[in-house]
């Protein structure tokens, strides 16, 4: 399931999490535990860290978000700050699940506007390490890239599961 501006638009704003659009979410995870389905939560379609959609990401400085490019989304201090925000707000409603197996930080990270793949590589570690320090219930932690080589750099992060 991705939160994209197309599907499970959650964050808006900054820490201003859409309710309509996490009851659909709600009643995605009820039929996926009726029907023995696995979830994995994707939280950052790679399109909202680019050109595509940085226009409508709550974290560029345009909607008083703390980055002025994309790129900074990997390195400033008060974008993790309120990233970690997000990932609590949704370990602690969906996490619950036991259908809901894994969370997928980005999709295709590498298709992100970044300065260096090095910043992508230290936010992931961060993330995956923060989620399994506050998550009791054991979630898998993931990422994708297009580029199989940087996959397999993010794969080999302690705090990455698959």
């Amino acid at each position: 399931m991705w939160f994209c501006p197309w599907n499970i638009f959650l964050e808006p704003g900054l820490l201003e999490y859409d309710l309509q659009e996490a009851r659909k979410l709600d009643q995605i995870v009820q039929l996926a535990e009726k029907f023995n389905i696995y979830l994995q939560l994707v939280l950052i379609y790679h399109g909202m860290l680019n050109k595509a959609n940085w226009h409508i990401n709550p974290y560029n400085a345009i909607h008083g978000g703390p980055c002025k490019v994309p790129g900074d989304f990997f390195v400033n201090k008060a974008a993790q700050t309120l990233f970690k925000a997000r990932l609590r707000y949704i370990i602690a409603r969906w996490a619950y699940s036991a259908n809901v197996f894994a969370i997928e930080l980005i999709n295709e990270a590498d298709l992100t506007d970044y300065m260096e793949f090095q910043h992508v590589i230290d936010w992931h570690r961060t993330m995956a390490n923060y989620i399994h320090t506050i998550n009791p219930y054991n979630t898998l932690v993931t990422s994708s890239c297009a580029d199989f080589k940087k996959g397999r750099l993010l794969g080999k992060l302690r705090g990455i599961d698959f």
